[in-house]
């Protein structure tokens, strides 16, 4: 499972439930899951910045990440959760976002991905099939999960509860 760690940003629970507890909105994960599995002989070859990764396998070509964003809105608000996660990408897709991170200049501005991660609370995620949508100013990547019969499809659909998040974040 990837490792979330909290950030300082938080929602404010006692707009919806009257609790006076705040809670985070947003949890990163901070490596792709197939980091943390990576053989010893690998890390040399491979790489992980703050937006970019990639890691080599001799068996085949290497998989590439790029860290996004998957917002799931909150049921009762006009606030959103968010989840910072790493998409699998072709090696097309990384170049055109690598290459387009700094002038914000697309040649593409969408690209098709899978989630590399294992999410908390949403059962089996990794792999799910999504669309990232390049943001400019200086903003992470959307992911836009395809349809399927999943939770986190339906959360990031119909939105989520606050009590999801309540039982997210004592874990």
């Amino acid at each position: 499972m990837g490792l979330g760690e909290f950030s300082a940003d938080t929602l404010s629970a006692n707009r919806v439930n009257g609790a006076s507890n705040l809670l985070p909105r947003d949890i990163a994960m901070r490596v792709p899951d197939n980091w943390l599995s990576m053989k010893w002989y690998q890390r040399p070859l491979s790489m992980k910045g703050s937006e970019f990764c990639r890691i080599h396998n001799q068996s085949s070509e290497a998989e590439r990440y790029i860290r996004c964003v998957l917002a799931l809105p909150l049921k009762g608000t006009d606030e959103e959760f968010r989840f910072g996660v790493w998409m699998s990408v072709s090696k097309e897709s990384w170049n055109i976002y690598r290459r387009g991170y700094r002038s914000e200049q697309y040649e593409k501005h969408s690209c098709f991905g899978m989630l590399g991660n294992h999410l908390p609370n949403f059962g089996a995620t990794f792999g799910m099939h999504a669309d990232i949508e390049f943001q400019a100013e200086g903003q992470r990547p959307l992911v836009f999960l395809h349809e399927a019969d999943h939770p986190l499809f339906y959360a990031q659909r119909d939105g989520l509860e606050i009590a999801n998040v309540q039982r997210l974040m004592a874990k």
